[in-house]
């Protein structure tokens, strides 16, 4: 089986075993993992209280360091042209001998989406650890849409409020996802921040 079931007796979990992700049941809710070369999460699905079960706290654990801001930047201006054009445009982040590699895919754009063109061994799509796309001048909130296309094990990221009329600065919209369901993340845990973008987790939000 692709998906393993484990009831949490102990605080301390043994390590995931399941080739895709793993369901867990504790005593302060259900959550799910999933473990690649680059990371592990751990993240809240569904909270409630299960009596017998010791109780637990969601977990991400990074092998990476965060994204340089310099990259984060051409992110941000090809997003800005992009947006010009009321276009969504879609950025694969990987690593390549422990540096970030940027790739903007082959990709089709259209107003309010955005597709790979390829999605094969090879692709920039299967290396992508980190993935982002635009909403141009919309707000940096994940749409159904979104949340159907973002089905994997990665980081995913949104950046909205583009609008080049506006004098409102960017906003930056990070989760991790782990098969279908997603957790929120303060943005310089993933990325190095330019000072003009705002991020839409950070406590002060």
């Amino acid at each position: 089986m692709f998906v393993h079931y484990l009831l949490a007796t102990a605080a301390e979990l043994p390590p995931i075993s399941a080739p895709l992700y793993e369901y867990v049941f504790a005593g302060n809710g259900v959550f799910k993992r999933a473990v690649r070369k680059e990371m592990s999460a751990m993240i809240p699905v569904s909270e409630c209280a299960i009596r017998g079960l010791a109780l637990v706290e969601p977990k991400l654990s990074f092998q990476f360091d965060r994204v340089p801001e310099s990259i984060i930047q051409q992110i941000l201006d090809a997003a800005r042209d992009a947006a010009r054009r009321e276009l969504e445009i879609l950025f694969h982040l990987s690593l390549v001998d422990g540096k970030w590699r940027l790739d903007v895919p082959p990709q089709i754009q259209r107003y309010a989406s955005v597709v790979p063109m390829e999605k094969g061994a090879a692709s920039s799509y299967e290396r992508a650890i980190i993935e982002i796309h635009s909403h141009h001048r919309m707000p940096a909130g994940f749409s159904p849409d979104d949340d159907r296309d973002e089905a994997g094990f990665r980081i995913y990221g949104l950046i909205g409020n583009l609008n080049p009329r506006s004098a409102h600065w960017p906003k930056i919209n990070f989760r991790v996802g782990v098969y279908g369901d997603w957790w929120s993340l303060p943005a310089d845990r993933i990325i190095e921040m330019p000072v003009e973008l705002i991020d839409c987790n950070a406590k002060d939000e």
